[in-house]
């Protein structure tokens, strides 16, 4: 039962076979805390199901260690809900391989908060898709850096709404290269604000 779940103590749950964590309910994995998940190994980590993954409790979640979170497989990443996308803090969101941030839903990029979005390095905004970068909420586009919107492809670029290119602020606008530039869709540059507009002619300048 959970309470026993609970009473295991780190050396006891490292001991484990993984094919025995396996075993474990939905409910017991959600009683876990954060120090019993960290004291699995990447073995035991990586033999836990979908549905184990995403019964883990939002505030265990959230103060696991990084190298816990690094050793999810895409399968599990995948498995994470909305709730606990949020839960997880920028130190946890920095550390996502390239690989995990492209296996991520739409719906758990929707989740992520835009002060973990912002931690966020190049490599792995530039890691997403086209497909998920259009899933991108307007605030969250809006709270880009500089460095991350210049991350994003051509495609990226391609494949954003009219609501979310007018998200952008005037000097997220005048900081896109002339890759990004050229890929607005003339939908999106005919439904820009006067001073997009206005922002988009001095990036257009920078690049002549």
């Amino acid at each position: 039962n959970t309470t026993q779940v609970q009473a295991l103590t780190n050396i006891q749950l490292a001991k484990m076979a993984s094919a025995q964590l396996a075993a474990f309910t939905g409910a017991q994995m959600g009683a876990m805390t954060s120090d019993q998940i960290n004291a699995l190994s990447t073995s035991q980590l990586g033999a836990l199901s979908g549905s184990q993954i995403s019964s883990i409790s939002t505030q265990a979640l959230g103060d696991v260690a990084t190298q816990s979170v690094k050793a999810l497989s895409a399968r599990q990443i995948q498995a994470l809900t909305t709730d606990q996308i949020i839960a997880l803090i920028g130190d946890q969101m920095s550390a996502l391989s390239t690989s995990q941030v492209s296996n991520l839903t739409v719906q758990q990029i929707g989740a992520i908060e835009t002060r973990d979005l912002v931690v966020m390095d190049t490599s792995q905004i530039g890691a997403m898709s086209a497909t998920q970068v259009a899933s991108m909420k307007t605030g969250q586009l809006n709270a880009l850096t500089t460095s991350q919107l210049q991350s994003l492809t051509v495609g990226d670029i391609a494949k954003l709404s009219s609501s979310q290119v007018n998200a952008l602020d005037t000097s997220q606008i005048a900081s896109l290269l002339t890759s990004q530039v050229a890929a607005l869709s003339n939908q999106n540059v005919a439904a820009m604000g006067s001073a997009q507009i206005a922002a988009l002619d001095v990036s257009i300048a920078k690049l002549g």
